[in-house]
């Protein structure tokens, strides 16, 4: 049974609604203001809420705001009810509610509403089901190979130093040593992109956790992308062979996202060239977006590059033959993605591959600025009375 929280401080309209819930079959909750609403959530994960928006303490959009900030309740479908509706509308719907009901209101436009979005959910859900088992059964046939490789290599070599050390040489040593780091170090590549990817893809078709992650900015990209380029061609002594040409830009996307973008980009671009070819990293500022440019002069992909960005799709590295789980490129065009951005491949056996990032560099304050003049549509849905 789908249970519904309704949260509204008024005694007599939560007693008529609750009534009229039950009549339709669902299991009621109840919660006189935000902060009650907001434990009872944690507490018992409702599968959607009806909220008033004028609450006394906590209001709606306050408790709108908690509830998305929350992973455990940030999917749950929110309605507000308000008799304000314009500005409370658009802040409410950029925190991710999922419709506004402008009161008065008939009780057949509100359970439509809820309906609706019980609905959405519910669909949502199948494809998160469906992204999830393939998720599994994909990880299942690589996970193995790619630890299983480099553990028994880690296995190997200890063995041997344990045992056979007093015959060995110390050129001998450190040498195993080094291919026990490699080897470890490859291991942690695999598992950081892994859980990378997992929440990547959780917040595909997630507006709360979308909301949060398009909120956080950089104002100077250089710093980030100039130690993240650098780390990684010191970890693949490839030193000699970066250049990069960066211009002071800012992006709307998070430090750490940001750093793994570039550090999955470039490892991507050593991995595929040989060592004494040029990897190239570069940013040209835009206007509303910034421009990421990685250059690298391989021999290309062998794929085309519009499958290369497919997650688990392997190409041909001229390196140790650890290949990771193929999701380099996978993760850096979801984080374009994710935040309004894009990324395209261009990739030849002459010229090697370039991939081109394209970040929102202003569009909050854009966004801000039209929300301010009244002149920008507040995304989402309003329902009233007709």
């Amino acid at each position: 049974m789908k249970k519904i929280l309704i949260v509204d401080d008024d005694d007599s309209l939560r007693q008529t609604l609750k009534t009229v819930f039950k009549l339709k079959g669902y299991e009621v909750l109840e919660a006189g203001n935000g902060r009650t609403a907001v434990e009872i959530a944690q507490n018992q994960m409702p599968s959607l809420i009806v909220s008033d928006v004028d609450l006394p303490g906590m209001d709606g959009i306050q408790e709108l705001r908690s509830l998305r900030e929350n992973p455990l309740t940030a999917h749950i479908p929110i309605i507000l009810i308000t008799g304000q509706a314009q500005a409370q509308e658009r802040e409410g719907m950029e925190l991710g509610a999922d419709d506004f009901i402008i009161k008065p209101f008939p009780m057949a436009a509100l359970l439509r509403s809820v309906e609706a979005r019980l609905h959405e959910h519910r669909a949502v859900e199948k494809v998160a089901e469906r992204k999830l088992s393939d998720l599994r059964r994909q990880i299942g046939a690589m996970l193995p190979r790619e630890f299983n490789a480099p553990l028994s290599e880690i296995l190997v070599y200890s063995d041997v130093l344990q045992t056979c050390t007093d015959d060995m040489s110390a050129t001998e040593i450190r040498q195993m040593a080094t291919s026990i780091d490699d080897r470890a170090r490859h291991l942690e590549r695999v598992i950081k992109s892994f859980l990378l990817f997992g929440q990547l893809e959780s917040a595909v078709g997630d507006a709360g956790q979308t909301s949060r992650m398009r909120s956080k900015s950089v104002d100077d990209i250089q710093p980030i992308v100039s130690h993240a380029a650098r780390t990684k061609a010191a970890a693949l002594n490839r030193t000699a062979d970066l250049r990069i040409q960066l211009q002071p830009c800012r992006a709307e996307l998070a430090p750490d996202l940001l750093s793994a973008l570039i550090e999955e980009l470039t490892d991507n671009a050593f991995r595929y060239s040989t060592t004494g070819k040029l990897v190239k990293v570069s940013s040209n500022d835009l206007g509303n977006f910034v421009e990421l440019l990685i250059e690298d002069q391989g021999g290309g992909m062998d794929v085309d590059p519009t499958v290369a960005t497919d997650a688990y799709v392997q190409l041909n590295s001229e390196k140790d033959g650890l290949h990771g789980l193929g999701l380099g490129l996978t993760i850096s065009k979801r984080i374009a993605e994710i935040h309004g951005g894009s990324m395209e491949i261009d990739s030849s056996e002459e010229s090697g591959a370039k991939v081109r990032v394209r970040l929102p560099a202003r569009l909050q304050a854009i966004r801000e600025e039209l929300v301010a003049n009244e002149g920008f549509p507040a995304p989402g849905r309003a329902s009233s009375a007709g």
